[in-house]
């Protein structure tokens, strides 16, 4: 499977992530035409944005500065929370909610491997499947069901401020 997730992110495809409550959708951020086209169709949607990565580390290249307590929830927790952080850079605008950039930290699983693998990050749409609209996706996905990339649907969110505030969302 993880060759799959590869190939489809190199060949510049998407990704349908198929859930119980949630339909997420997921390219690599090396393909700027995907993202401005997906984002394009999908900006006043609703949907939770977020960047996906495979490594702790990748934080320095997409933010200008970490907290402490950033790494440190990043190492500790065994499934890391979705966290919207400040001062994001490196990324499309249209990723941004309220000048946060959301940030995922994927560590196991096929998914994992094919972020690692790929080296960037990878961007995710994520829609309530009640809300989701199939009429305005246009691109041909590769479809996976969420229990099979050991996916979470609904992450614990917070956000991070540099000051050290956290907001539990």
């Amino acid at each position: 499977m993880n060759k799959e997730l590869l190939k489809a992110l190199r060949a510049g495809k998407g990704i349908r992530i198929e859930g119980r409550q949630t339909v997420s959708l997921l390219g690599g951020l090396r393909d700027s035409a995907l993202f401005e086209k997906i984002y394009g169709q999908m900006k006043d949607s609703g949907c939770r944005k977020e960047i996906l990565i495979a490594q702790e580390g990748w934080l320095n290249q997409y933010f200008q500065e970490v907290s402490d307590l950033t790494w440190d929830i990043l190492e500790l927790e065994e499934c890391p929370p979705l966290l919207f952080l400040e001062k994001g850079r490196n990324v499309p605008e249209g990723l941004f909610s309220s000048g946060k950039l959301g940030v995922r930290l994927v560590k196991t699983g096929d998914l994992h491997r094919a972020v690692f693998n790929y080296g960037h990050p990878v961007f995710c749409f994520s829609f309530d499947r009640k809300k989701f609209s199939e009429e305005k996706i246009e691109e041909e996905w590769l479809s996976m069901q969420a229990e099979a990339l050991e996916w979470q649907e609904k992450p614990k969110s917070m956000e991070l401020a540099l000051d050290g505030t956290v907001k539990i969302l």
